[in-house]
């Protein structure tokens, strides 16, 4: 008993040698453009965590920026760029919508209708007929059913794919994944997401989560491919569970995520983005597939950049990315929390060979309209986008930080965004 005070005297100089020891790490990391969230949340460095000072130039691509929907995300056009089909967020749920582009005639595809499941309803693709809309739908019943983030359309557990008319008349169930029901029961959870026609319909592409581990324990991801069959009013595909076009695992040891962006519009080559080089899945970057001969390549090398979300321009010409590549927030590949941590993202754009990169939006440029307008001062990320058919519109995402310092949480939106 004697030698206690002796132990925890000692105990409390360690803990303040490691302390001063940390701190003159941080402070040895000053003026290196990253803004940690050590360094933010005691001001250590203020040369860090300063607003990026990207300069916006005199002439810019984007005429217009204008929030469409509040509490919104993934959404897809009408093929007449006329309407827009969106999910929202009501209640403890996301719900499909159709809208017009001013936001004045809405009306909900999913929410109380008895054809289809209540839980979340999103991630819509609209078929080039207008005819269908293809969307992702919550099992009713799963394993974990009182975890609301796992099964939103984002992530897609428990989740299969469906086809319906854009007035909700008839529902078509159209994937049939394994539904883990409790935790010993020897099944997966499995995840769909991220569904994309071809450009004359005859195609649906989707992702699908089919085994646990991976880098961030993301789990292992594929690409699936399968016919969109409309016959005698009915629709299906074939085969019903789709094709295995590229699976993430069978590109490299440390590959294990991959996520169908779309399909180019000569139907030869996929958009993709994922850790397809072998890096930490917060380093993804984007790349082109093609299909015939399944190489592979990478347009941006840019491992220690997140960069998910593309799109492809209706010519095949553009491809229209988020990055964090000139945020002052780097990502910490150790915290597997990722949505918690701070951030800014904006989209650019680049030639579909990667060539010719540019800077499309400054959410967080202190001068930009879009800064002064929709952020106004907040942090902002982009994420999904999607080109309008005629080109000229482009839907995106936003997610506009109401949090600050070392933690984050961002409400979405969607912007209309005019060139």
């Amino acid at each position: 008993m004697k030698n206690k005070p002796k132990i925890i005297m000692g105990i409390t100089i360690g803990v303040i040698i490691l302390l001063i020891l940390i701190s003159g790490c941080l402070r040895d990391q000053c003026g290196d453009d990253v803004c940690r969230p050590q360094e933010e949340s005691r001001g250590d460095c203020p040369e860090d965590c300063k607003q990026p000072s990207n300069e916006i130039p005199n002439e810019r691509i984007i005429k217009n920026i204008n929030i469409l929907q509040k509490k919104s995300a993934h959404s897809d056009w009408s093929p007449d760029s006329e309407r827009i089909v969106f999910e929202r967020w009501k209640g403890f749920y996301f719900h499909l919508y159709i809208s017009d582009l001013e936001g004045i005639r809405q009306e909900s595809l999913t929410l109380g209708n008895p054809r289809i499941n209540q839980l979340n309803n999103g991630w819509p693709a609209w078929h080039p007929s207008g005819q269908y809309i293809v969307f992702q739908s919550e099992e009713p019943e799963h394993y974990n059913i009182n975890n609301r983030w796992l099964p939103f359309s984002g992530n897609g557990f428990y989740n299969n794919l469906w086809a319906t008319k854009p007035d909700g008349s008839n529902f078509w169930k159209l994937t049939d994944i394994d539904i883990k029901k409790t935790l010993f029961d020897g099944i997966i959870s499995k995840a769909v997401v991220s569904p994309h026609f071809s450009h004359d319909g005859t195609k649906l592409l989707w992702t699908e989560r089919y085994a646990d581990g991976g880098s961030g324990k993301w789990g292992y991801w594929q690409v699936r491919i399968a016919d969109f069959i409309i016959k005698d009013g009915e629709v299906e595909l074939e085969p019903k569970e789709g094709d295995i076009i590229i699976r993430a695992e069978d590109i490299c040891k440390e590959c294990n995520y991959v996520n169908a962006m779309g399909i180019s519009p000569d139907n030869k080559k996929l958009l993709l983005a994922g850790n397809l080089n072998g890096q930490h899945v917060f380093g993804m970057d984007q790349y082109i597939f093609y299909i015939e001969n399944k190489t592979l390549t990478n347009l941006l090398e840019t491992p220690n950049y997140w960069e998910e979300g593309s799109c492809w321009g209706p010519d095949g010409k553009k491809i229209i990315y988020p990055t964090n590549i000139n945020s002052p927030y780097e990502f910490d590949f150790d915290n597997a929390n990722w949505a918690s941590q701070p951030r800014t993202k904006e989209y650019w754009i680049m030639n579909s060979d990667g060539s010719n990169k540019q800077q499309l939006t400054y959410f967080n440029t202190p001068g930009s309209a879009e800064y002064n307008e929709i952020g106004k001062g907040s942090r902002v990320i982009v994420a999904e986008c999607r080109f309008s058919p005629d080109g000229k519109k482009l839907l995106g995402v936003i997610g506009i930080d109401k949090l600050s310092r070392a933690q984050s949480q961002f409400e979405l939106s969607i912007v209309l965004i005019e060139f």
